[in-house]
């Protein structure tokens, strides 16, 4: 409890303890201070929690083999507290309330992890516990389009069976071309909606007027800061400024769900219709290509060599990032890259301007 403070504020605070008894003393009065008393045997405070916590924390993590990092220690205090919310002790308990003049509704409750020596001891634990992220490393333009450009060959290989090219196709080349083109999180890629898709991969293949060649693209899910599923629509160019022919793959896609008569499904599925996993498809595709690439030093700047691919090229961030860094490479506008891979932060404003920007 004292150490979720800093040195000096701890050693600052026995001083003054120090000071205050000996001024008391010196003057032959009571000490003003509240009597230490003893704890009652038992465990009322989450000290048991505390201790399985620091326990875990010396195991051997996922990022460092001497230590677990906080985030992970952190999960038994919530899944107590979790254990503890559901027990109902108090009958008036769900009747006690704070509510504010907007509606909101804020429950009273108390139990051994919401006391201060847990919010203490949790606090120092956070400020002390060294904390080693593994970032994703940005898959740039040039990268990508080498990834696709294997992947065709793959394709165009007689020797591939149907089922590789349905998977090269209407999988990975599909999901990494929008999830990059867009700049869409690992797991929003895979929303892309088959039914939708169909209809419209027609629509802007002949510009318009003024209009760029370019493909729709609709996901459909429950997306972050959203209730229920929604469908959101958005356009994608034919062939993007690094050379991804995004038409082409997605034609694909379409063309192989227009053989499977698929219904109700997402692009990116199985042979009977179930949502494929980022994991499955960084282990099949985007690593052995990744270390394919990196064995044969193509470019040591996209892909430098001595790095762990398996861990530092993921779904989840690299496309992200990539598409990012690429843009502003090319010198494309803050407010462009802002309007495109923050799209949900505009839409949930109703079309006002975000306050972040």
């Amino acid at each position: 409890m004292f150490w979720s403070r800093e040195t000096g504020t701890v050693r600052g605070l026995v001083y003054d303890l120090k000071d205050i008894i000996n001024r008391a003393t010196w003057r032959k009065q009571i000490i003003p201070l509240d009597k230490v008393k003893q704890w009652e045997i038992g465990d009322s405070q989450g000290m048991g929690i505390a201790l399985l916590m620091l326990e875990k924390s010396i195991e051997p993590g996922r990022n460092s083999v001497g230590y677990k990092q906080f985030d992970t220690v952190r999960k038994f205090c919530s899944t107590a507290s979790n254990l503890s919310i559901a027990m109902v002790n108090d009958p008036d308990a769900d009747t006690r309330v704070m509510k504010s003049l907007k509606g909101a509704v804020l429950h009273m409750h108390y139990g051994p992890m919401q006391t201060i020596f847990m919010e203490r001891f949790t606090q120092g634990m956070r400020i002390r516990m060294p904390a080693e992220k593994l970032r994703n490393l940005p898959l740039l333009g040039s990268s990508v389009a080498k990834i696709l450009e294997v992947m065709e060959e793959q394709y165009m290989d007689f020797t591939t069976s149907n089922k590789r090219k349905r998977e090269i196709t209407s999988m990975c080349a599909g999901y990494i071309a929008v999830t990059y083109c867009y700049g869409l999180r690992g797991n929003e890629g895979m929303w892309v909606d088959a039914d939708r898709l169909r209809r419209g991969i027609r629509v802007g293949e002949i510009p318009f007027r003024n209009e760029i060649s370019h493909i729709i693209v609709s996901l459909l899910g429950r997306f972050k800061g959203e209730d229920g599923d929604r469908m959101h629509v958005f356009c994608l160019a034919s062939t993007s400024g690094s050379g991804i022919q995004t038409r082409r793959i997605m034609e694909r896609v379409a063309n192989i769900h227009e053989e499977e008569k698929t219904e109700s499904c997402p692009a990116f599925c199985n042979e009977v219709g179930f949502l494929l996993t980022e994991k499955f498809l960084e282990k099949e595709f985007l690593h052995p290509i990744l270390e394919e690439l990196q064995s044969k030093g193509w470019d040591n700047n996209a892909i430098p060599k001595g790095i762990e691919v398996r861990k530092l090229y993921r779904c989840t961030r690299s496309c992200r990032r990539g598409a990012d860094i690429t843009a502003t490479n090319m010198e494309v506008g803050e407010t462009v890259i802002n309007f495109v891979h923050r799209w949900d932060k505009y839409e949930q404003k109703g079309g006002r301007q975000p306050a972040r920007f």
